[in-house]
Order: C-alpha cells, then structure tokens, then sequence
C-alpha cells in the first residue's frame, strides 16, 4: 500500500514539474516574441524618424534654394525700375496712350523706340514679358502683345487676378514683390509675377512687372539635387 502511494506521489510529482516546465518555456517564448515585437518597433520607428528627418533636410534645401532663387529675381526687377530707359518709357507712353491712343501713330512710334530693347531683355534674362504700368493701373506696354495694353488692373477685366493682386501690394508698400503660379487668362496657362515700382527724383511713374518663363522656372525645380520623390515644390510670395 505504501508503495502504491509512494509511486502515485512520484507521478504527480512529476506531472507538476513537467507543467511547470512548460509553463516556463511558454513564458520563455512569449518574453523572446515580445522583446523581438518591441525591438521591430523601436527600430521601425527609427527608420520613420529618420525618413522624416531626412524629408525635412530636403524641404529645407528646397525652401532655401527656391528662396534664393526668387531673390535673385526681385533684384533683377529692382534694377530694371532704376533703368533711364524705364523711367523715360513709363511717362511718355502713359501720356501719349492717355492723349491720343494706343492705337495712334505716335503711340506706335514710342513703342517701336522700347520695344527692341525691352524684348532683349527678357530673352537675355529668360523672361516670358515685360510689362510697364501706370500709376493708375493701366497697362501701357507689354513684350509679348497677349491683349493686355490699354487694360487696368484695377478696374478691368484682369482685376481679379494674381497679376493685379501683386500691382495693388507692390503699389501699397512701394517694394518689388512677387506672386504665386496660377492660372492668368491673356497666357491662357499659369503664370507668375514680379512687380517693382518705378521712382524717379520723388516721384512714382508706376511699375514695371516681370512674368516668370515657366520653363526656365521648371528647369530649376527639376535641377534640385537630392530631392528623390519627396513633395513638391511651391512657389509662393515671400
């Protein structure tokens, strides 16, 4: 009898210990998954962080090249307002546009006088056009003749366009500023803008208005180094 018992005590003995045993290798198991779920996050999360950072850096560099790259245009556009032949333009076609049309002679003649000069300079600066703008708005001159000339700003039927926008800001704060792309009709296609006021001895004859070439503009987006397929590039006022 104490035999039996003795072999029965054994058994569950054993059959504790072996439970045990696997309830620890269950543990054992289920700690090693765990530790390797947390260190898949932990590394995945790097990996994202980094990524991100990364992101960042490339977005910077985009921003600050772009940046420079409009500075360099608004400089362009100040110089040509300080130009004598702008501020001999402005006047003498806004007088003789106002007096006796653009339609007129003598407007013809004055235009021809700036028109080879004025074209020159947009296609040595890779310019789309070249506009001159009274003070009230009106535009007096352009390279490209896409139907602006005689049209105002203010009043007509381009008013409500990144362009006019641009001329009223420029016009308010007497600083060169540029616009955003956006769809400009006379183009028939996006455009963008800078606009410079034109002074002389004291006195505003108007501005004078850039319009970026989009090729060029695209050319310099696509030239960005680094850039992989992350985001885009926006062109906005500064």
């Amino acid at each position: 009898m104490n035999t039996l018992r003795t072999t029965q005590l054994v058994s569950w003995h054993r059959s504790i210990g072996a439970r045990l045993l696997l309830a620890l290798v269950g543990l054992l198991c289920l700690g090693l998954a765990w530790s390797g779920t947390v260190t898949y996050l932990q590394m995945a999360r790097q990996t994202e962080e980094e990524e991100l950072n990364h992101l960042v850096d490339i977005r910077g560099f985009k921003s600050a090249t772009m940046l420079a790259y409009i500075g360099e245009h608004l400089r362009d556009a100040r110089v040509l307002a300080r130009r004598e032949l702008v501020s001999q333009a402005l006047p003498e076609l806004s007088e003789v546009a106002a007096r006796k049309g653009i339609d007129s002679s003598d407007y013809r003649k004055l235009d021809a006088l700036y028109r080879a000069p004025l074209n020159e300079y947009i296609h040595t600066w890779h310019y789309n056009d070249l506009f001159l703008i009274n003070p009230q708005g009106r535009i007096i001159f352009t390279v490209k003749e896409e139907g602006e000339v005689g049209t105002n700003l203010l009043t007509g039927l381009y008013r409500g366009s990144n362009f006019a926008r641009l001329f009223r800001r420029s016009m308010d704060l007497l600083e060169a500023d540029n616009s955003s792309f956006e769809f400009y009709p006379p183009a028939r296609k996006v455009a963008a803008f800078i606009v410079a006021p034109v002074i002389a001895e004291g006195r505003l004859l108007g501005a004078v208005a850039l319009q970026f070439d989009p090729d060029a503009f695209g050319r310099v987006s696509n030239d960005l180094t680094g850039l992989g397929g992350t985001g885009e590039i926006m062109f906005g006022t500064q």
